[in-house]
């Protein structure tokens, strides 16, 4: 039986340095953490399905765990720079449990079960679970209890990659957005995939059912994106339709911006469908609102 604190044993077994958050769902007695590896963290690999090595771990690499209590297992969620979802991994315990420092911990029975995006399992350290018996480390109990949890898994929505995919997300969302002022009040985040910046954007429906765009963007970006929102506020005062700023900030996520949310429909979809008139009458306002636009002064930095 191995006692795992959760978080610092990336540091204290892999020699990485990171940042974490804690978040907890009290009426579920349940804890996730994010935990964000930064530079010096040597890289890390696991072998795929396929033999394939997929590396896990390294500078700006996430790490999204999951510890409800009540289970016998923890769940981490790896992601790459990129964002891209790499794999599940099971760790199987005898039991979760927050110990007398205060620390998120689960005792270890060795067996551990990945799930990869595209749904296959692999069934790892089985060596050092039948070992663990022979040395009287566990008991048969203990044993036995580890393959009939890790059955239960493979068995259960939770070996699902759809499945994994919904949960690690919506919990990744409430890490890099959850110190976004009124978090509590947003009912639905709904991720927006279409423009090409390189913001995250998301359709922000709050529990009254007002709905607001917000705007996330890397935290190097701050300057720029304070600019921005400060240019934005000059637009707005010109009485031009468009998505007012109502709030600029830091989040753990990077830097937001939230805005009002305006009703309508994609341009390039609906203006073919409309009426040559129509057409012209929506190029003249356009050309209107671009004349109220070049009223504004450009930054004496350009």
């Amino acid at each position: 039986m191995r006692k795992k604190d959760i978080i610092n044993i990336f540091s204290d077994k892999f020699g990485m340095t990171f940042s974490h958050s804690i978040r907890k769902n009290t009426e579920k007695s349940e804890y996730s953490v994010l935990v964000k590896c930064l530079s010096g963290c040597k890289d890390m690999f696991v072998e795929s399905a396929f033999g394939q090595k997929i590396q896990w771990a390294g500078s700006d690499f996430k790490i999204l765990l999951y510890l409800p209590i009540c289970e016998n297992w923890c769940l981490s969620a790896y992601y790459s720079p990129d964002n891209e979802m790499l794999f599940w991994y099971f760790d199987i315990s005898r039991k979760n449990l927050i110990d007398e420092d205060g620390m998120l911990c689960m005792d270890d029975i060795f067996l551990d079960l990945v799930i990869q995006p595209d749904g296959q399992t692999i069934t790892l350290d089985e060596d050092e679970l039948h070992e663990a018996l022979e040395k009287g480390e566990i008991t048969k109990v203990d044993f036995d209890n580890a393959y009939i949890v890790h059955d239960q898994i493979k068995n259960s929505n939770w070996s699902n990659a759809d499945f994994l995919n919904e949960i690690s997300s919506k919990l990744l969302l409430e890490h890099e957005l959850g110190d976004i002022p009124n978090f509590e009040n947003f009912a639905q985040i709904k991720p927006i995939t279409k423009g090409w910046s390189e913001d995250k954007k998301y359709c922000i429906t709050k529990t009254d059912g007002a709905k607001f765009l917000l705007r996330v963007t890397p935290i190097s970006r701050y300057e720029t994106r304070k600019s921005l929102f400060e240019m934005l506020k000059q637009v707005a005062a010109l009485d031009i339709p468009m998505c007012v700023p109502l709030d600029f900030g830091t989040c753990i996520g990077g830097v937001y911006s939230m805005q009002s949310w305006i009703y309508g429909e994609d341009l390039e979809t609906a203006l073919p469908m409309l009426p040559e008139t129509e057409q012209y009458v929506l190029g003249l306002k356009s050309g209107e609102i671009l004349r109220k636009l070049h009223s504004i002064p450009a930054p004496k930095s350009q």
